[in-house]
Order: structure tokens, then C-alpha cells, then sequence
């Protein structure tokens, strides 16, 4: 594991600066629309696939592969993983990660994972966050399932529309970037 002096995690100012920098120049569906453009590349089919069937296996209706490519092409990233101090850059994290879900998955069951039935895709993350998959090759299991979990919910959940189709009021400290 990294020292605090060797990874540095984005702070509040820099985000805060951020977001001033991007409403004072008025760009901000811009900013989200070119952000898009730039991560369109950085999944392959079958890792947005993979993402997709993962998304809806944590948290239906989470649409993982938009969901990522967005806040993966923002600088600074607004993920879970930057915080987790994980020795690999965070696309790479996702890359290495789902790719160890789909060789275990067809290991263990003979099919990728988004060719698993819902209860197959259920079942092995079970496995996944219990640490029973035989022969895991990716980040820590326990590591995968928290990061992509807040991911999944972050996509539900983490927008002013969200809380409005819950009747909530959304009372953000600082307000996610909208998805378009």
C-alpha cells in the first residue's frame, strides 16, 4: 500500500475550483458533453457488457459503462476508487478487475459474466465478496465489490433526479456533475 505522501487524493479546494472554474466560463454541458467524447474509448464492448450486467447485478437500473466513462474522463475523477490508495491508475483498476470477474466467471461457470442469469450473476458475487472464487487474479475481491458498489449506487442515486423520483429532497454539499 501507497503512504499518504506517495498518493495524493483530490481535496475539497481542488474540487471546489474546480466546479467554480467550469460555472464561471459557462461550459458546463459543454465541459460533460466533451467529457464523453474524450472516454468514449475507455472500455471495450465486451468490458461495457461485463459493466452493464454488473451494474444491474449490485443495483438495478445502474448504468455502470456511462456512468464510468463520464466520471472517468473528468479531471479531477469524482469515484470512490481514488480514495482507496490502490497501486493502480483508476481505468486500469476497472480494466484489471473486470477481467478477473470474467475469467472467473467462465472458470467457475463456463460462461462470461453477462451471459450469467441474474441469480448466476448474484451467486458469484457472493462467492466474490466472500473470497470463495478459486483462483482469483484481479485487485482484492473485497476491494472490487466496494469500489464498483458505490459506483453502482453513485449511478442510481447520486442525482438531483434520482431524489426527485424518491421524493426526497437533495441537499448536496456539492452537486454531481448531470450525465447527458
Amino acid at each position: 500500500m501507497l503512504s499518504g505522501e506517495e498518493v495524493r487524493s483530490p481535496g475539497r479546494r481542488s474540487l471546489l475550483q474546480f466546479g467554480v472554474a467550469l460555472v464561471a466560463a459557462g461550459s458546463v454541458p459543454g465541459a460533460l458533453a466533451q467529457a464523453a467524447a474524450d472516454g468514449a474509448g475507455t472500455f471495450t464492448a465486451k468490458e461495457q457488457g461485463i459493466l452493464l450486467a454488473l451494474g444491474e447485478a449490485l443495483v438495478p437500473g445502474a448504468d455502470l459503462p456511462r456512468f464510468l466513462t463520464h466520471m472517468l474522463a473528468r479531471r479531477p475523477h469524482m469515484l470512490c476508487y481514488p480514495f482507496v490508495s490502490f497501486p493502480l491508475d483508476t481505468a486500469g483498476f476497472y480494466r484489471t478487475a473486470l477481467g478477473a470477474l470474467e475469467r472467473a466467471s467462465v472458470r467457475e461457470r463456463l460462461v462470461g459474466f453477462a451471459e450469467l442469469s441474474r441469480d448466476g450473476r448474484t451467486t458469484l458475487l457472493r462467492e466474490l465478496v466472500t473470497g470463495q472464487i478459486k483462483e482469483w487474479d484481479g485487485p482484492p475481491p473485497a476491494l472490487v465489490y466496494f469500489v464498483v458498489r458505490n459506483d453502482a449506487v453513485d449511478a442510481v442515486y447520486g442525482s438531483p433526479d434520482a431524489y426527485r423520483a424518491m421524493n426526497v429532497p437533495y441537499m448536496a454539499h456539492i452537486s454531481p456533475p448531470a450525465l447527458e
